[in-house]
């Protein structure tokens, strides 16, 4: 199996967003002015901020700014609204 391959200049520490767990992603050197929020792919099925570390940890190395990968819950565990009925 392929390795992902994250990049040594990343700092990385586990944080909270808008009461979510959330990585937050930085360079090593001061981040620019600006901030990437990353949304892990992975169909709400499965996926983490830590399976997409290698795609995050480079965006961040490539372009300066800090990143902040969002976690959230796959859609197996959570419950959709009921969908209306349209005639």
């Amino acid at each position: 199996m392929a390795q992902m391959i994250v990049p040594d200049t990343i700092r990385t520490a586990r944080t909270t967003l808008g009461n979510r767990p959330a990585l937050h992603v930085e360079p090593e050197s001061t981040p620019r002015a600006g901030t990437i929020l990353y949304f892990h792919g992975g169909g709400w099925v499965f996926g983490s901020p830590e399976t997409a570390l290698s795609l995050t940890g480079h965006l961040v190395a490539r372009t300066g700014f800090g990143a902040y990968s969002l976690d959230y819950r796959p859609a197996p565990s959570i419950r959709s609204r009921p969908r209306s009925k349209t005639p």
